[in-house]
């Protein structure tokens, strides 16, 4: 019976001290940016990466659209805020060499490094000026398949780059704003 007593009394604490300590909590939205609608100038390709400014392009908008945080604005006057994204440098590398010819190799890396400029057009200032963002892949062959086409292997490994490089963006324009809570 004391331990009835003992159980019931515990439950009606615990239960007070819940209730009243969540009564004055509020939620502050992190993730809240100073703005609501965006539009995304033409990626500028710099660094000429090999036909994957307008596929990024489309990866962007589609990003932002199945977000639904940002909406997509039609021309720059129309909203909050611009995104310029610059294609900086695109390189490929070697990244290991055929163990039977040392001047064959086996694999390359892609890197992809871009600029990103958000521009508030409330302020007419940037937000963000040329945030260097960057992005790679590793790219896998038989050096010795003589029907091997590095090409047609590296327009497939492109888009998981930009892909990357998109979630990358969304990121790094809708994170962490300090915004007034009313």
């Amino acid at each position: 019976m004391h331990f009835s007593a003992t159980f019931t009394f515990l439950l009606t604490l615990l239960s007070l001290i819940s209730s009243t300590s969540c009564s004055h909590y509020t939620v502050i939205p992190t993730d809240a940016a100073p703005f609501k609608s965006i539009y995304v100038h033409t990626i500028s390709n710099q660094g000429y990466a090999p036909n994957i400014h307008t596929l990024f392009q489309n990866q962007i908008k589609q990003t932002i659209l199945r977000d639904n945080r940002l909406t997509l604005a039609n021309n720059p006057e129309d909203a909050d805020t611009q995104l310029f994204i610059t294609l900086d440098n695109y390189n490929r590398n070697v990244n290991t060499r055929s163990s039977v010819d040392a001047g064959r190799f086996n694999s390359l890396n892609l890197r992809i490094l871009i600029l990103v400029s958000l521009y508030d057009n409330q302020t007419n200032a940037y937000l963000l000026k040329n945030v260097p963002l960057e992005s790679n892949e590793s790219l896998f062959f038989d050096p010795v398949e003589a029907s091997v086409n590095h090409r047609e292997l590296e327009y497939q490994v492109l888009p998981n780059i930009t892909r990357d490089l998109t979630e990358n963006i969304l990121e790094l324009i809708l994170s962490d704003w300090s915004v007034s809570v009313d």
